[in-house]
């Protein structure tokens, strides 16, 4: 978690980074509490992916969550924004494994990138503490 203030206002996110033993990131996913008890935020993606396909989400076994598009690449990797219901958010505080699925560009084979939701649902309980006047 970090937070910084700009312009007399306090920003904070909840992030978390994965790289392969060379330092290379593999995947990133930063979110930020929104006023109606939602998150907004990014996943960054390496490159290689299907863009066209676009990327699906989903917690623990339960079927997909929702399907995303990626916005643009950069040097760092592959956008997809990403907007949480309060609904998805009560999903991932109860889930332990965040999964995104996407597809390889050249081959179509299916990638699935596993993220661990472990200590999310205190860290978004402060994340929400901390966004209030």
């Amino acid at each position: 978690m970090t937070c910084s203030v700009v312009q007399n206002a306090k920003s904070c996110s909840v992030s978390q980074i994965q790289t392969q033993q060379n330092g290379q990131r593999v995947l990133a996913i930063e979110l930020k509490a929104t006023k109606d008890g939602a998150a907004a935020g990014v996943l960054m993606l390496p490159f290689g992916l299907n863009l066209q396909d676009g990327v699906t989400i989903k917690i623990d076994q339960n079927p997909s969550l929702t399907s995303l598009s990626f916005s643009t690449c950069l040097p760092l990797g592959c956008v997809v924004p990403l907007t949480l219901t309060a609904a998805n958010l009560a999903t991932f505080k109860m889930g332990t494994t965040l999964t995104v699925n996407a597809s390889a560009a050249e081959s179509s084979e299916k990638l699935s990138f596993p993220v661990s939701l472990k200590g999310f649902a205190p860290v978004l309980d402060r994340l929400n503490q901390l966004q209030k006047p």
